[in-house]
């Protein structure tokens, strides 16, 4: 007991030193909490975002500046006002999007365009402008509701308000649907002159269509590039089908435009990234503070905002005064964000500067694990957001190209054809009627692949798989001109690669659509 006793008495009489060291270190260390709290704390309660860039607003008032002539939408809003009804007896769900000659209801819809001649007419002229001219962040030059007597649904520039500067991230474009439908009644009407025996209409909705794709980047958002590339390769589709369905309706003349408008619409360069970094910009400055040195914290305001666009609702003042200053303090700072915003977009204009067959994941991957790791602030989630996106929109684009110069190839063979009496029979006679070399395959970097037969010619990619299947289609059509990176191929389950068995025929098209939607196979009429 005795040697208890002398063991324990050090013991109890370093305790008290242990205890006031744990209580110093405990102090300090609430100390030191309180006033990281109160430094992420006190910018958060009284600090407002540093909104110094005014993108929507310098883009609107140079839209304002530029005369309305010179302007695609002012037109575009008029068709659009002209363009609201439809037969809903002969159409009950849509208005009709394709036809052939075959087709039962292309009488109605000939009578569908007739009624829409107006606003056809309209988007034609408009298609010609330098520019398309709609104000960002606005819906005020058009009145939507069909109740509206027409005189009262268009507006000027005087009553929108050019001092306005909407938010740029995920701001919607409500004027895409008008240009879709447009540009489907444009393609619909190709079908209608080429079974008419109208050649040269075609060709003017062809080129009315590639001209306003031009024109729909205004500003290059990925989404408003995406739309013209949708816009260029449905008009090389749709030009593509009228050559295989109507051999003979096209003169040597009139496939020389042809080729030279689909060539100019295939020109386009890599994705403009510049325009969707801005609106990523233009959300940081509407979150973080300015500490005067270009840097600063999360706010309020800034948390409520995310919380908006996230569908969230907004905080009460009792969880924004205890949870709101360590939410900022996870977010971390301005310049850590805008670091991490440069760092995305440097690296994906590297890779959009790669061949299509070179680009890999590997970049985005690498980002991907940056913004999960524990030490990431949270706001790179923001630039992580649209990340996604761009290697999509950089496949998007390079399968657009490809698809628009393969139709340009079969209208070298369909020249040939014209004067031959036959299609080319080998790669030397391809190439001579070509008068260049094959457009490449993005899939492989090869040339596209040319099949022969006595009668017929057979244009494709070897698809997805990189494998040439010899021209044969797949089960699935679209399935082979999905981009899949080439190292994401082994991740495939059987089924999706059995899926993709097959190449991605770019000409001729083996089926068309009729204005029921229904899929019927292509028949062939000989005009000449």
């Amino acid at each position: 007991m005795e040697e208890e006793a002398e063991y324990n008495e050090p013991r109890a009489r370093a305790w008290p030193k242990i205890r006031a060291r744990i209580m110093k270190w405990l102090s300090w260390s609430a100390v030191l909490m309180t006033a990281t709290y109160f430094a992420f704390a006190i910018p958060f309660w009284t600090r407002s975002p540093a909104v110094t860039k005014h993108f929507a607003s310098d883009f609107n008032k140079d839209i304002a500046a530029t005369p309305a002539e010179a302007r695609a939408w002012p037109l575009l809003s008029r068709a659009t006002v002209a363009s609201q009804e439809w037969d809903e007896k002969e159409f009950p769900k849509d208005p009709p999007e394709s036809t052939a000659w075959n087709d039962p209801q292309i009488g109605a819809c000939k009578a569908h365009l007739d009624s829409w001649r107006k606003a056809i007419d309209l988007v034609r002229v408009s298609a010609t402008k330098p520019r398309f001219g709609h104000f960002l962040g606005s819906n005020d030059d058009v009145l939507w509701e069909k109740n509206t007597p027409s005189e009262e649904r268009l507006r000027t520039n005087a009553q929108i308000d050019l001092g306005a500067n909407p938010l740029l991230f995920m701001m919607p474009q409500p004027w895409m649907g008008s240009i879709r439908k447009f540009t489907r009644a444009l393609a619909l009407d190709m079908d209608v002159a080429a079974a008419e025996g109208r050649p040269e209409q075609v060709l003017d909705d062809l080129e009315a269509i590639c001209l306003l794709a031009n024109l729909v980047s205004d500003p290059p958002l990925i989404v408003t590039q995406l739309l013209g590339d949708a816009m260029r390769m449905l008009a090389a589709e749709r030009f593509g089908r009228e050559l295989a369905q109507y051999p003979g309706l096209f003169s040597v003349a009139q496939l020389d435009r042809a080729a030279a408008i689909l060539t100019r619409a295939s020109a386009h360069g890599q994705i403009d990234l510049e325009w969707e970094k801005r609106a990523t910009q233009d959300l940081a400055q509407r979150v973080f503070s300015d500490d005067g040195y270009g840097d600063g914290l999360m706010t309020i305001e800034g948390w409520n905002l995310l919380t908006e666009l996230a569908g969230k609702q907004k905080w009460g003042r009792e969880m924004i005064i205890l949870v709101g200053p360590l939410v900022a303090k996870a977010w971390g700072t301005r310049s850590q964000f805008d670091q991490f915003l440069n760092r995305v977009f440097q690296d994906s204009s590297t890779e959009a500067n790669k061949a299509p067959w070179e680009r890999t994941r590997s970049w985005l991957n690498k980002f991907e694990s940056e913004v999960n790791s524990n030490d990431a602030p949270r706001s790179s989630f923001i630039v992580f957001a649209s990340v996604p996106a761009i290697p999509k929109a950089f496949a998007a684009r390079s399968s657009a190209q490809m698809e628009l110069r393969a139709v340009v190839a079969a209208i070298a063979a369909e020249r040939f054809r014209l004067e031959h009496s036959r299609f080319p029979r080998n790669d030397m006679e391809m190439s001579s009627a070509m008068g260049k070399a094959p457009p490449v395959d993005v899939f492989d970097g090869n040339a596209i692949r040319f099949r022969f037969s006595e009668d017929e010619l057979t244009i494709y990619s070897v698809g997805a798989d990189r494998v040439d299947n010899g021209g044969e289609r797949a089960m699935d059509a679209d399935a082979p001109r999905k981009w899949v990176h080439s190292e994401e191929l082994l991740s495939l389950s059987k089924a999706q690669r059995d899926a993709m068995n097959g190449d991605w025929i770019l000409w001729p098209p083996n089926e068309v659509t009729w204005a029921d939607g229904s899929k019927h196979p292509l028949r062939v009429r000989v005009t000449k």
